[in-house]
């Protein structure tokens, strides 16, 4: 659930499918879901999802890997990008 969080938050700052990649790539490391892994999630929250738990149509979110170091660089991530959005 941490990653569709994460997924869903870049998605709303308006981040594209590449650049998703990239920041959980740089907070996950080698625990980071693929590319193929996150744009089909991706596109669920750009279509207006808002569930970030499994429903009709099932998250794609394979790896769990989910330490204190990733988590606060992913959640360092999403806080900076909030803030840029709320100030411009």
């Amino acid at each position: 659930m941490e990653r569709a969080a994460s997924v869903k938050t870049f998605v709303k700052v308006g981040r594209r499918s590449k650049e998703v990649t990239e920041l959980l790539m740089s907070g996950y490391g080698d625990d980071a879901i693929s590319d193929s892994m996150v744009f089909p999630n991706y596109r669920l929250f750009k279509d207006g999802r808002e569930s970030i738990t499994d429903g009709r149509k099932g998250l794609v979110m394979k790896k769990t890997a989910c330490t204190n170091e990733n988590t606060a660089v992913i959640a360092s991530q999403v806080e900076s990008e909030a803030k840029s959005v709320n100030h411009g």
